[in-house]
């Protein structure tokens, strides 16, 4: 009988996390973005109306926000994977459209429109906005040593996918991680461990380990004659938060942090061929990676207190390894502040 040989194949994708300082650690006469106290004060001017008894506090309702963007950014993919079939996805605009009304009955979160942007702070001209960018302002605090600072969270993260005209969003399909070609195995992909990894110094944080689908329910697929591939379609989507940090009684805020999180959706595929016919089967995951420190009101209170410059911490560029060999390395880039992102 012929000997079958069992071919574990490991699918790997990992991920640097970067700090940087902007302006430079030691450089103590740094120029960095400041908005009026006065300026923010009058974004919620009408959120009065809101208020209530049961009223979440500040932190809870940034979890929250935080929990919705998400939940946009996965209907996001699946409304273009809709679209591209030509299906009818007036369902999911509507539960997005309910997720945005979620958000504009907070206290403490208020969503930035061009105007608002551009009152922010000072810029030579202002550009007509961007519809593929959302961004929203969370009113929150931070404690660094026993002292309570006043925090300003801006979020801008990628609401709308089409093609690359999204600055915030990265997609391929049929990114090839085996090429076409004849396995010896009928477990081809036994299991497949999508793991992604950021640098923490010289730590490797494990984010998720997801077994692959058993291709021994598909006995044809290792016929005589088949070839077999494997591919990967992913969506990823940034979200860039700006922290601004004030004293108590000052009359601006300073932006000293900027944080990332990334929404990687993936679906392998892999194709076994034979006179000319495919069988597929595919398998989805999702990943939520974050940079150090995302969203932390403490460590922008701490960078404020202690006198740093503007800190950014990214979560960078991701890889694909098959079987420790790198596949293919998709570049993100990187936004230091608000309006260096395109379109706003």
């Amino acid at each position: 009988m012929k000997r079958i040989i069992a071919i574990l194949l490991l699918v790997t994708t990992m991920l640097g996390l970067t700090s940087i300082s902007a302006f430079g650690d030691d450089s103590n006469s740094a120029v960095m973005s400041q908005i009026s106290r006065d300026t923010i004060d009058e974004l919620y001017e009408n959120k009065s109306a809101f208020l209530s008894d049961d009223t979440l506090t500040s932190q809870e309702e940034e979890m929250l926000l935080q929990e919705i963007i998400n939940q946009i950014q996965t209907l996001l993919v699946e409304e273009n994977k809709l679209k591209l079939k030509g299906v009818d996805t007036s369902a999911i605009t509507e539960e997005i459209a309910n997720l945005e009304s979620r958000i504009d009955q907070m206290t403490y979160v208020v969503c930035l429109n061009d105007s608002q942007l551009a009152t922010l702070m000072s810029k030579p001209s202002v550009p007509a906005g961007s519809s593929y960018v959302g961004v929203y302002g969370v009113s929150t605090t931070g404690k660094y040593n026993g002292i309570t600072y006043d925090v300003f969270n801006i979020y801008a993260y990628a609401k709308k996918l089409d093609g690359t005209a999204n600055p915030l969003a990265y997609s391929n399909d049929a990114l090839v991680l085996m090429t076409d070609n004849t396995y010896t195995s009928n477990t081809f992909l036994q299991t497949v461990e999508a793991t992604a990894k950021f640098i923490l110094g010289l730590k490797y944080t494990k984010f998720s380990v997801a077994d692959f689908v058993l291709l021994s329910k598909f006995p044809s697929f290792f016929d005589t004659g088949a070839t077999q591939k494997l591919t990967v379609d992913y969506v990823a989507q940034q979200t860039f938060v700006f922290s601004y940090v004030s004293e108590k009684g000052l009359d601006s805020y300073t932006h000293i942090q900027t944080t990332e999180q990334l929404g990687l959706v993936e679906t392998f595929i892999a194709t076994s061929t034979k006179n000319g016919v495919p069988t597929r089967v595919s398998q989805d995951y999702e990943n939520t990676l974050q940079s150090q420190y995302y969203a932390n009101a403490n460590n922008a209170a701490q960078l404020y207190a202690t006198g740093k410059n503007t800190t950014s911490y990214y979560v960078g560029s991701f890889t694909y390894y098959v079987g420790g060999v790198k596949k293919a390395t998709v570049s993100t880039v990187s936004y230091p502040e608000l309006y260096s992102i395109p379109g706003l």
